[in-house]
């Protein structure tokens, strides 16, 4: 039974994975203009490219699940989803609500990608910017609870 659900999940992670590479072309992305510490770009750039060791064994090809939740063990999945960063998201949440109220009723895979880029539409500059330094902020610490 744990095998296939396994097999479900990681469809699941293939299928959003598809969704989120479907369309994008090799260019600079945004958040490499918007994000001003080196630090966070490399952190960035590393979570983009899953450099990160959290979802295969560096020393095969085996999907990791996680050891709290039984699910694929991605970044996705631990900023969003896990149970062992829930603590960190909802203060994330609890931050922005005043200024992007819709954020928390979107889809994981939306807030992924609006998180992932940066790209936070139908904010004014002055909400935007607040929205990218509470979102690097949370990034940050979920990133640096892996190291």
């Amino acid at each position: 039974m744990q095998n296939i659900n396994s097999q479900l999940s990681e469809k699941v992670y293939l299928n959003e994975l598809v969704a989120l590479v479907k369309g994008s072309q090799y260019e600079r992305q945004d958040y490499v203009n918007i994000v001003q510490s080196s630090s966070h770009r490399t952190m960035y750039a590393r979570i983009r490219t899953n450099a990160t060791g959290l979802s295969r064994s560096p020393y095969c090809n085996v999907t990791k699940l996680c050891d709290e939740c039984d699910e694929i063990r991605d970044f996705k999945h631990l900023l969003l989803k896990c149970k062992s960063s829930e603590v960190r998201r909802v203060k994330f949440y609890d931050k922005i609500k005043d200024i992007y109220p819709d954020f928390k009723s979107k889809s994981i895979i939306v807030q992924y990608r609006e998180i992932m880029n940066l790209n936070f539409n139908g904010l004014d500059d002055c909400n935007r910017d607040s929205m990218i330094s509470f979102t690097l902020a949370f990034v940050d610490t979920i990133y640096k609870s892996l190291v």
